[in-house]
């Protein structure tokens, strides 16, 4: 059986790869735009995150209409060792 904790920190986990997916799939609005992360507190999470929102439209094939604002959280090495992640 999973605990409340451990289940909450998968799916911060998991809400995290999910938006950086759609990051990535989204290169060409990234280069155009600016994504501006600013220092915040995760609960559960050791150490200072950095979090910002990034806006997409709802739409991505027609590139118009509503838009969404993705919220974005980069969270801290855990390990020595890390490199930085390519988006």
């Amino acid at each position: 059986m999973i605990s409340n904790n451990s289940l909450s920190g998968l799916l911060r986990a998991l809400f995290v790869c999910l938006s950086l997916s759609t990051i990535a799939s989204g290169q060409d609005q990234l280069k155009s735009s600016q994504l501006t992360l600013t220092p915040c507190q995760v609960g559960g999470v050791e150490g200072q995150a950095r979090c910002g929102r990034y806006e997409v439209f709802e739409n991505r094939e027609s590139k118009k209409g509503r838009k969404i604002s993705l919220k974005i959280v980069v969270l801290p090495a855990r390990g020595a060792e890390h490199t930085a992640l390519e988006v």
